[in-house]
């Protein structure tokens, strides 16, 4: 493991956190989007409510902040580290995006720390995941 490459697991982390933290501003424009309510209406019907609130969550309020700025940090994490890190990095980077969300954000404001829905219906969880999924080939380690 090279010198850029051992650099790039506390990095994963600072940024991962770093991208929550950033997301906190925009989250409150993306909340105020109003859903539109025919096809979120159909989707109620169809599957459930909470089906319906947790998919324009994941869609239009967690996806485009938060999920987004993950991405872009496992971006500046190959960037700036010239190497693949790895998975081991991108399991960081989504790890410090999870405790800033669930303790550093709630710390910071003031907040209490309260797990306001389980695990498996929350789209902030699910947008930090599916942004380490999509940037997992960008850190993938190849190997000859």
């Amino acid at each position: 493991m090279s010198s850029p490459s051992r650099a790039a697991l506390p990095l994963s982390v600072v940024l991962g956190a770093g991208a929550v933290f950033a997301a906190i501003p925009i989250i409150g424009y993306t909340m105020a989007i109003a859903a539109p309510s025919g096809p979120l209406l159909w989707l109620k019907d169809t599957v459930s409510s909470e089906f319906a609130s947790f998919f324009w969550d994941l869609c239009v309020v967690f996806g485009p902040t938060v999920g987004l700025l993950v991405f872009l940090s496992a971006l500046a994490v190959r960037l700036v580290c010239r190497s693949r890190p790895g998975g081991s990095a991108l399991v960081l980077l989504g790890a410090g995006a999870l405790v800033a969300l669930y303790f550093l954000v709630p710390l910071a404001y003031s907040e209490p720390f309260v797990r306001p829905l389980p695990w498996w219906a929350s789209a902030a969880e699910a947008s930090i995941i599916i942004a380490c999924i999509a940037a997992f080939p960008l850190l993938r380690r190849v190997h000859s």
